[in-house]
């Protein structure tokens, strides 16, 4: 049986990125959505869009809702300006749902929604965004915070670093 090894071009199109799981979970809109939905937590290639994503998470009358997010810095992707972010996609979508239900057993959360960005972002593009509601304000945004560090701190997720002018290497993320 042939070995996988991810060897990425870096050219900006829609070739699927390899996953080294059979099975593995694409990282495909549509699916992300019904993930979304169903777990709470998905991985996309797509930009975050805040406005589409908050869509998703159940407003349930007056309940209170907060978000949190993470975007690209310019000072973590000079001189190009250009971030490439990588993460297995079956593995980390595994990853987010077991946050995801840690945070419905820590907190008295009525809905939440958590989506990483992949691939090339561009300065000041959103790469995470979490979006919970909750009976109150203050934990609603606790819970939103605990998620979103917790989820920068366990996610398996890879950057380029595009900085090294000899030989460029890949970064893990949260180490």
């Amino acid at each position: 049986m042939p070995t996988f090894t991810f060897q990425p071009d870096f050219a900006r199109d829609a070739s699927p990125q390899p996953d080294l799981h059979p099975n593995a979970m694409p990282y495909d809109l549509d699916m992300a959505y019904q993930h979304i939905k169903e777990l709470g937590f998905a991985l996309i290639e797509q930009s975050i869009e805040p406005a589409v994503i908050q869509n998703l998470v159940g407003k349930h009358g007056d309940k209170a809702f907060s978000t949190h997010s993470l975007s690209i810095k310019p000072e973590s992707c000079p001189p190009n300006e250009i971030a490439y972010y990588y993460g297995y996609p079956t593995f980390v979508t595994h990853q987010g749902w077991g946050v995801i239900a840690e945070a419905k057993r820590r907190y008295a959360i009525e809905d939440v929604v958590a989506v990483h960005r992949v691939g090339f972002l561009d300065v000041e593009d959103i790469r995470l965004w979490v979006g919970v509601t909750a009976e109150s304000k203050e934990v609603a945004d606790e819970a939103s915070q605990w998620i979103r560090e917790t989820l920068e701190k366990q996610l398996c997720l890879w950057r380029y670093d595009f900085d090294k002018q000899d030989v460029p290497e890949w970064l893990q993320v949260n180490r």
